[in-house]
Parts: structure tokens; sequence; C-alpha cells
């Protein structure tokens, strides 16, 4: 009997044993895993890096960018302007990045004036603009009116400023020639054109407009006088070519300018590109009508004219 009892015993002991280890094996692993799974849902996630073509962002980074967009467009973009406007403005903001020109460039006849070190509107308080309607949108939107002297009236053309009385000087109204003759002022700005690109000849617009350059000289011998290119009108409007006004047009006035001051011995500013668009238009959201600036596009405007000076 004891022989079969101990035969038993050293049979179920190993037996036990394996049980035990394979037990604690088991266990073993369930708490790798255990810690594996802990250790994953801890560890802090890395942003995505993004891809090649930037499509993979993390939320954080697309609310941000959101966020940056959503605050450019509400603080540069007129109201009701469509995204052609935010994209100037994101232009705007990626040129002020560039480095500020501290130095003047030297003036070529027959090339636009280079831009220079900014001024502030101080600078034009000795200055008289004489245009259109367009510098009358000028002078209203942006503030200029309260610092410079404006000769502008809606329809004004090269010819109506010797003809058309509408500067009041005491209880009598003069024409902008005679105004241009009894003012005070060092520097003169016109932009003339919009209104007579249905002339049938071109030469009669240039000769008109040399002769209040001429004037202005034997008045004002020592002011600078700047000639500003013709602001373009937007691509609807062109294509109307209603009274003969098309971009195309303006192009071939802008050039028949650049070459008369070089030939007048002036200066030639590039407004238009200012405020023109990729295609050479003007922007449909810079515009009610396709030819009158709103409010931004006439700060663009002066900020071109506060950046292109000559000494």
């Amino acid at each position: 009997m004891n022989n079969k009892v101990n035969r038993y015993r050293r049979y179920r002991r190993p037996q036990r044993n394996t049980k035990l280890m394979t037990l604690a094996v088991i266990a073993g692993v369930l708490v790798v895993i255990a810690a594996i799974v802990l250790i994953l849902t801890l560890k802090p996630k890395k942003p995505a890096q993004t891809s090649s073509n930037g499509s993979s962002q993390t939320m954080s980074s697309q609310t941000a960018s959101q966020n940056v967009s959503s605050t450019l467009s509400s603080s540069s973009a007129p109201a009701g302007s469509s995204s052609s406007a935010a994209a100037g403005s994101s232009s705007q903001q990626a040129a002020s990045s560039k480095p500020a020109v501290t130095e003047y460039t030297a003036y070529v006849p027959g090339k636009p004036v280079p831009e220079s070190p900014p001024v502030d509107a101080n600078y034009f308080k000795d200055a008289v603009f004489v245009g259109n309607s367009r510098t009358e949108g000028l002078m209203l939107y942006t503030g200029l009116s309260a610092y410079t002297t404006a000769f502008a009236d809606k329809g004004l053309t090269v010819k109506t400023v010797f003809t058309k009385e509408l500067v009041k000087k005491g209880d009598k109204k003069i024409t902008v020639s005679e105004a241009l003759k009894t003012t005070d002022y060092k520097k003169c700005y016109i932009m003339l054109g919009i209104n007579e690109l249905g002339w049938p000849h071109d030469d009669v617009f240039i000769s008109n407009y040399e002769k209040i350059i001429d004037e202005v000289k034997s008045s004002h011998p020592d002011a600078k006088i700047y000639v500003q290119s013709i602001l373009p009108v937007s691509a609807s409007k062109s294509a109307k070519n209603q009274n003969g006004i098309s971009n195309e047009r303006i192009n071939t006035y802008n050039k028949l300018l650049l070459d008369m001051t070089v030939k007048k011995n002036v200066y030639y500013l590039d407004s238009a590109a200012s405020v023109k668009g990729a295609d050479g238009t003007l922007p449909e959201a810079a515009t009610s009508d396709g030819v009158h600036l709103d409010k931004q596009f006439c700060t663009q405007w002066l900020d071109y004219l506060k950046t292109h000076t000559v000494k």
C-alpha cells in the first residue's frame, strides 16, 4: 500500500509543477501586454508631419490656420468683398513682410518712379492733386483731403481743366488752370485720361496734357510734377467698351503718357500697378461700377504714392 501511495505522489508532483509553470507564464504574458497597452495609451501623440503636397495636418494646425485667415480677411477685406479681395489682402500681407526700402534710387526717364523710403501724410501738405472723380474718391476714402489740396471733379478732362470753373476762389469760381497759377505748392500730382478714352485723336489728348504741364512749370518752376498712369477698369467694364473705356485703350494712353514724361522731363508714376490684379484688370471686388475704387483699393493707391517719391 505504501509503495502505491509513493508512486502516486511521485506522479502527481511533476504534474502540479507543470500546471503552475504554465499559469505563471500566461500571467507574465498578460502583464506584459497590459503594460504595452498602458504605455501606448499614455504616450503623447506627435503632430502629424505635413506631406509633400501639404495634405496631412493635425486638427489644431487646421484650426489655427483658419483663425489666422479669418483675422486677415476681417481686418483687410472690405465688407461684401469676394475671395479675390481677400487674396489681394494676402498679397499685401506678403508684400509688407519685405524689408523696407531705406535709400532712394535715381529716377530713370522712360521708367516709372522706383520704390523709395515711405513717407507719411505730411509729405502731401505742400502738394496739389489734379484729377477726375477717381481722385475725388482718393481724397474721400483715405482722408488725404485733410492734408493736401485737390482740384478734382467728376468728368474733368485735359480740356475742361482750362474751361470749367469749379474751384472756389473768394466769392467766385475759377478754372483748374487758373487755380494752379494762384496756389502755393511744391508737388503736383496729375491723373487724367479716363474720360478722354473715347476721343478719336490721341494727339489732342497729349497736346492738352502737355499744356497743363507747361503752365505748372511756368508758374511753379521748382515744383515736382508727377504724372500718374490711368488706373485700369474691371474686366466686365472693359468688355462693354462704352465710350471707349477699355483696358486696351488705357494701356495705349499710358504708353503715350510715359513717352510724354520723357519729352517734358517730369516724373511718371505707375499708380495702376497698385490696384490691378494678376490679369492686369481692376478686380471686380474692388469696385461697384467697374471704374471707381472702394476704400481698400484707394488706400492701396495712396500707399503706392507714399512709397514712390523722388528727392
